[in-house]
């Protein structure tokens, strides 16, 4: 059709036409083109005021144009649906001119095209991101560039080549492009067109060796540039700086390429589609995953001790993970530790796991993904780009790993060889080594399906294949656990009873609640997922199509998908409930397993994104009202890589690149930079420990903040990493005590809390005192309080008291007294800026001419490097002409500048005392600075500087003003623990006294405490008490309330039992009870009871 012949009335039944008959692929290409344009034309949301109307309001007086806002926004709307029926047109007369036969190309273009719409959707639901963010210009090129050969009729084969190859060279030649464009969003889009255009010129030579032979060294650079990268950072680590990276990576490739092209007539090289695919995927997710030099160390001292304890462990006294300690995450995060503290040698910033915290995890997730969708699309090149192009929730995180046992089910469905078998295996023991939540789930998931396969199919299972395999693997696991805890002298048999015990853990941890009903995340977490996934999971096992020989795969993938949502269940339920709006436990795997339903049931395979991207968008609505934000895994590795890689080529402010200063020495090679705050706690606990433990002692830690054995080098005496909270019930407990007992000698201190913060004193309300009372109780009966430290209290075994009071507190403490040193000021008068120094009359007299005075580097003038790992004050006595501020700047590292962050300011007046305490302990780096008062005459006349006191000796009732302590809120417990687990031990009546409001109860003789006791008592009552309606007061023999407890009385005859001697005051004081409450009730009987 001519331009001259184009009519209204003809264009309109152009456009008729194009409506009409819609096929799926014209439909999701027009879907992307205009969710693309929703994108790009989004108007701009601020517009100033360029005529005003006097209509005065909140827009006028912010100069806000809200009119133009509107009609941008109109014209915003006609853009949108003027390109929506423009490119259905012209996709429609694409389509009558270009047909595609092959099936198969429809399918992958179809999935393409809605992969793009997938993540055009997430970009612009978070549009303040930008118009075209990284990770979508990337995708454009390569649909693109995609659309283009495949209208071009190139081989499929061809096409696939094209994008692997194109986007394994992107990431390294944006490297090269970096030296002269500085701005990442635009470096990676014109490498990667340059990558396609390098690969569509090697595309002539399709059969030659040189091709394969660059498609090998292209696809492998993504890893090489990963392994050259951490090669620099470990070599500067160990004393080998390489000033010149970026020359040196230039080098290297120039010299691979010119070997590949000038050996290809030789030999050749070749990868399968699916190989370098894999090896693309994996070099990607390390860049992606890639730390850079500097590591900054932060922890959780609750949390961070699943981890850092079995690393430390390790390194510093041999002890294994898993067999020696438990952690809650079991290996995960510990083992990319370890492998970090063995690559660099730095083993205490092992326990931080953060250098490596990706390492593992983001490769093989990648892989896994690629692997599940390479088999639902039954295609390389699609799964590969929704890898690397679809915007994954982070809840992937939580389960992905489990994929491997449901590639490993499937394989196992299809061969039912030995060979399969032992994969899944392996598969099992992997993830439950690695995290057993996750490996549990799985694997009971792969049980339950395979046990459904061979009930439908009616078929036995051949024993040579799978069940001495199954048992030989199984004897292998029990003897190699029996010989590794006889090499670490434990115990196998108690051990793995502990090791079962701790992970039976759901009743210490669980709430009393899941969460407010009235949450829409409610009902969507325990009503219309289960609901869905139980439809679903029946539909897919029963529906006998699924079970032909091209489907089964993928349904016995997908099954294993449905069951370990159920299987992992009990988590949402628990703990990680909607009382937390942990859905990423109550959902689980749900979602994936929904979306590929999805697609399988209703065989459109593209469905699956689109399905998988809206539940996930749900999820993060019903947690918050934030835009969905996931990344896509090429703009993390590009973005990762740019930043990394910035020292080669930016230059400071002294005109060198970082890795040139690291070289010179203006950098520190030190590659942990710890959190200041934590850094100071830690240095505090090693002068504690190093002032009154020998190297071999350590101490016992009830506060949960176990995270200081790795940060102070102690060995962790006991199974559990977090201690007490990984114990669970008194089997647990009495292995706690049977360690500790065991290594006595070595466990002169016991931790104790002072105030109750990240579960040091109490979980949920409970006292851990409460929860783990044997615990307890051993500590009270062998040790006694020593000395308050910081927000702990520090107990020691009563026969060493005396001496480690002498280590603490006479002259072996070594506390530095105050002192003068004004006399080295005077002496060796430091450097003055912006202000002239004199003496007179013995002061100092600081004259400030400008506003900003500066007397630098004090340090020397203050005799800090005396005072190296303490704490200290300074204390300045002066006379001013002004009134104003005194502030002393400090540096802790080496090479640190001066900030306001780091200082410390105090008002000064005429006359009078400023006082700074350094809130961190003093190196061999740190520099102080003094500013004195603007433009005043500043005269110092005293300089006085001492070591801080942390410390503070203390006894028994330290702790009894602490409303967190001594206090026991018990509830129903005591009547659940009388009615149902009454204990069956030696007991003597106490002698009762009826007063009018209360009942006073006592024993007769001093009881038996060796093993701690209990009060049993036998109440009648006429109604409830109401929560916590009664209470159990403990006195002292001087009649003082020592401790309570708090219960809730409950209608009729009730037996209610207490662990007295879960308190310190048991075993300190003779202890005598009175009961008291708000209803009638009758005391029948009381029994004190031994502890069984």
């Amino acid at each position: 059709m001519r331009l001259r012949d184009i009519t209204s009335k003809a264009l309109t039944i152009r456009v008729v036409q194009a409506f009409e008959k819609i096929t799926d692929l014209r439909l999701v290409i027009v879907l992307y083109v205009t969710s693309m344009a929703t994108v790009l034309f989004f108007p701009k949301l601020h517009w100033h005021i360029k005529s005003f109307n006097q209509i005065l309001g909140n827009a006028a007086i912010n100069d806000y144009d809200v009119g133009k806002l509107v009609a941008n926004f109109y014209l915003y709307f006609i853009v949108i649906a003027g390109v929506f029926v423009l490119s259905m047109v012209l996709v429609q007369r694409i389509e009558e001119r270009i047909s595609l036969e092959d099936k198969n190309k429809k399918e992958q273009l179809k999935t393409l095209f809605v992969l793009g719409i997938v993540l055009n959707f997430t970009q612009f639901i978070g549009i303040g991101s930008g118009r075209l963010p990284l990770g979508t210009g990337l995708f454009l090129i390569a649909i693109l560039a995609y659309a283009f050969v495949t209208f071009r009729r190139w081989k499929t084969e061809d096409i696939t080549w094209l994008i692997i190859v194109g986007i394994s060279l992107c990431l390294p030649l944006g490297l090269v492009l970096s030296r002269v464009i500085h701005k990442a969003t635009v470096i990676y889009p014109v490498a990667l067109v340059l990558a396609f255009f390098l690969c569509g010129i090697l595309t002539r030579f399709s059969k030659s060796r040189l091709r394969s032979n660059f498609s090998v060294l292209f696809v492998c650079l993504p890893l090489f540039t990963f392994g050259f990268i951490e090669f620099i950072h470990i070599a500067a680590q160990r004393g080998l700086v390489i000033g010149s990276p970026f020359r040196n990576y230039l080098v290297i490739v120039g010299v691979a390429i010119g070997l590949i092209y000038f050996g290809s007539r030789k030999i050749r090289f070749s990868f399968s589609q699916d190989r370098a695919a894999v090896i693309c995927l994996l070099g990607l997710s390390l860049l992606m995953a890639q730390s850079g030099y500097y590591l900054y160390g932060n922890a959780d001292l609750f949390e961070s001790a699943n981890s850092s304890v079995l690393i430390s462990d390790f390194f510093n006294y041999g002890r294994l993970p898993i067999v020696s300690h438990f952690g809650g995450h079991m290996l995960a995060g510990a083992i990319e530790g370890i492998l970090y503290g063995i690559v660099s040698g730095d083993h205490f910033g092992a326990i931080f796991a953060g250098a490596y915290g990706g390492y593992l995890i983001h490769p093989c997730l990648s892989l896994l993904l690629y692997g599940l969708f390479r088999h639902v699309f039954d295609d390389s090149l699609t799964a590969f780009l929704i890898v690397l192009f679809f915007p994954f929730d982070w809840m992937i995180n939580s389960y992905g790993l489990g994929l491997v046992v449901a590639l490993a089910t499937a394989h196992f469905a299809m061969d039912n060889s030995w060979k399969s078998t032992l994969w899944l295996m392996l598969a099992m023991i992997a993830t439950c080594l690695y995290r057993l939540d996750l490996g549990y789930s799985f694997a009971l998931a792969a049980v339950l399906v395979s046990a459904w396969l061979i009930l439908i199919r009616k078929k036995s299972v051949d024993c040579h294949a799978v069940w001495f395999p199954v048992a030989g693997i199984v004897f292998a696991m029990l003897t190699l656990w029996v010989l590794l805890c006889w090499q670490q002298g434990s115990n196998p048999i108690l051990r793995l009873r502990e090791f079962l015990t701790i992970c039976a853990s759901n009743p210490n941890w669980a709430y009393s609640t899941l969460g407010n009903k009235n949450l829409f995340a409610f009902g969507w977490s325990y009503l219309l997922m289960p609901f869905a996934c139980v439809i679903a999971l029946v539909w897919l096992l029963v529906k006998q199509e699924n079970y032909k020989k091209s489907t089964l795969y993928v349904t016995v993938m997908v099954a294993v998908l449905g069951f370990a949502y159920f299987t992992n269940f009990t988590r949402g339920l628990v703990r990680h409930s909607v009382a937390e709006m942990a859905l990423h436990c109550s959902v689980w795997c749900g979602y994936l397993f929904l979306a590929c339903f999805a697609g399988l049931g209703l065989k459109k395979k593209w469905l699956m994104l689109p399905v998988f991207l809206a539940l996930c968008m749900t999820n993060g609505l019903l947690k918050s009202n934030e835009s969905y934000g996931s990344g896509l895994r090429i703009q993390y590795a590009a973005m990762n890589n740019f930043y990394i890689t910035r020292g080669w080529i930016n230059k400071e402010g002294n005109g060198r690149t970082f890795t040139k200063n690291l070289q010179s020495g203006v950098h520190s090679t030190e590659r942990l930079q710890l959190n200041e705050t934590l850094a100071s706690e830690i240095d505090d606990w090693k002068q504690l420990f190093d002032t009154v433990l020998t190297p071999d002692e350590t101490y016992l830690d009830f506060t949960n903040h176990s995270f200081m054995y790795s940060a102070t080098r102690r060995l962790d005496p006991v199974y559990a990493a977090q201690s007490p909270g990984h114990l669970s019930g008194v089997f647990s407990q009495e292995m706690f005590v049977r360690d500790a007992r065991a290594n006595r000698e070595k466990i002169p201190l016991a931790l104790m809390p002072g105030e109750d913060k990240t579960l040091s004193a109490s979980l949920d309300g409970v006292s851990n005192v409460i929860r783990y009372y044997k615990v307890a109780e051993y500590i009270y009966q062998n040790y006694r309080p020593l000395v308050a430290f910081n927000i702990y209290r520090v107990w020691v075994l009563k026969e060493r008291y005396e001496e480690f009071v002498s280590k603490l507190f006479g002259e072996a403490g070594g506390r530095i007294p105050e002192k003068e040193v004004l006399t080295n000021f005077l002496a060796n008068r430091p450097e003055c800026i912006n202000c002239n120094m004199s003496e007179k009359d013995g002061r100092i007299v600081v004259d400030g001419m400008t506003s900003d005075p500066i007397v630098g580097n004090v340090q020397k003038q203050l005799d800090l490097g005396k005072f190296i790992g303490r704490r200290t004050t300074i204390r300045i006595r002066y006379r001013s002409s002004k009134v104003g501020f005194v502030q002393l700047f400090y540096a802790t590292t080496l090479g640190e500048g001066y900030t306001e962050a780091k200082s410390l300011r105090c008002n000064s007046g005429y006359e009078g005392e400023v006082t700074f305490t350094l809130p961190f302990n003093v190196t061999e780096f740190t520099r102080l600075r003094l500013d004195t008062p603007a433009y005043s005459v500043f005269e110092i006349e005293s300089v006085k500087i001492e070591e801080q006191q942390s410390r503070a000796p203390i006894d028994y009732g330290y702790d009894q003003a602490h409303p967190s302590f001594h206090r026991y809120y018990l509830n129903q417990l005591p009547r659940i623990w009388g009615d149902y687990g009454c204990p069956q031990t030696e007991s003597a009546d106490l002698k009762v006294v009826r007063q009018p409001t209360e009942y006073s109860l006592a024993p007769d003789a001093v009881p038996d405490k060796q093993n701690g006791n209990y009060l049993v008592l036998a109440i009648d009552s006429e109604g409830d008490s109401g929560g916590n309606g009664m209470t159990l007061v403990a006195r002292g023999r001087d009649g003082t309330e020592r401790y309570k407890f708090t219960f809730t009385l409950a209608k009729g005859s009730h037996q209610y039992v207490f662990r007295v001697s879960s308190d310190y005051w048991w075993y300190a004081d003779d202890i005598r009870f009175e009961l008291k409450g708000g209803v009638p009730y009758r005391l029948k009987r009381a029994r004190l009871m031994k502890g069984d």
